[in-house]
Formats: C-alpha cells, sequence, structure tokens
C-alpha cells in the first residue's frame, strides 16, 4: 500500500497486475485502495 504514495508508472502497472492476476482476495484490495490514491487522470 506504500507504494500507492510513490506513484510512478511502473508502481501503477504493478498494481494493475496484482488485481488482474492474485489469487488472494486481500491482495487484490490492498492493490485497488493503492490504485485508487491515483486519481481520474491516471485511468485515462
Amino acid at each position: 500500500m506504500g507504494l500507492g504514495h510513490q506513484q510512478s508508472s511502473e508502481s501503477f502497472q504493478a498494481f494493475l497486475e496484482l488485481l488482474n492476476s492474485d489469487p488472494d482476495p486481500n491482495v487484490r484490495a490492498e492493490a485497488a485502495n493503492s490504485l485508487s490514491k491515483y486519481g481520474q487522470s491516471k485511468l485515462e
């Protein structure tokens, strides 16, 4: 979750990969929470 504060394209990509492929729902939830810190502009 700390990477959500260290915003970079590499960490954004890592969170997306975790969100889409990690079998642990807790890991996916933390990845989603961290991605939410990036704001709308990264999603467009």
